[in-house]
């Protein structure tokens, strides 16, 4: 007969659960039903009011940074280093999952995933646009604004991605990042 790991309770046959272990260092536990409802209904906690206009504005922060991070590093190395755009889906989860109160779930993931995505674009129009200053420079033209007319942002943002469509690996490894970051925590339960 098993005891429970939790509150040292013996557990009848039927009415525990394994919860198995994820490495090979922490041991598996075995969960009477009173613990394994407590375990679940704090997992449950976390997904209800979450504090999202919090969420929102850390995350866009959280995203202005990583976004200038990503275009000073490829400026400085002339590469474009996939690590840096994973960590900005990261980045953009965990700043919208501590801005929402530690809370996860539905809504902050596509929150997660549409700040991510715009990190990206202007990470892209950013890059693009400072080769072209750079470029422009040399044959004599200065004086170009920061901000561009709609038409032409979206112009230098597809012909970053043409020049180097690897980026979209990046892309799409970072929004999945940013994705699963604020996700509800689940177990996998083994009734014993």
């Amino acid at each position: 007969m098993a005891t429970c790991t939790n509150c040292g309770a013996e557990i009848q046959p039927g009415n525990g659960f394994l919860i198995p272990s994820n490495s090979k260092k922490t041991p598996s536990l075995h969960l009477c039903a009173d613990c394994t409802g407590k375990v679940e209904a704090a997992y449950e906690a976390e997904t209800s009011d979450p504090r999202l206009p919090m969420a929102l504005l850390l995350g866009l922060v959280a995203a202005v940074a990583a976004c200038l991070l990503w275009y000073a590093v490829v400026v400085i190395t002339n590469y474009e280093l996939g690590i840096v755009a994973i960590a900005i889906g990261w980045v953009v989860g965990l700043a919208v999952v501590y801005g929402a109160g530690r809370k996860r779930g539905r809504a902050l993931q596509i929150m997660a995933l549409v700040i991510t995505l715009l990190a990206l674009l202007f990470s892209e129009y950013l890059i693009v646009r400072h080769f072209l200053v750079q470029n422009l420079a040399e044959d004599g033209y200065t004086g170009i604004p920061l901000l561009l007319d709609p038409p032409i942002v979206l112009f230098l943002i597809v012909e970053g991605i043409k020049a180097s469509p690897t980026s979209l690996l990046f892309w799409a490894l970072a929004l999945w990042q940013a994705f699963v970051t604020p996700a509800k925590k689940a177990f996998r339960k083994v009734p014993v």
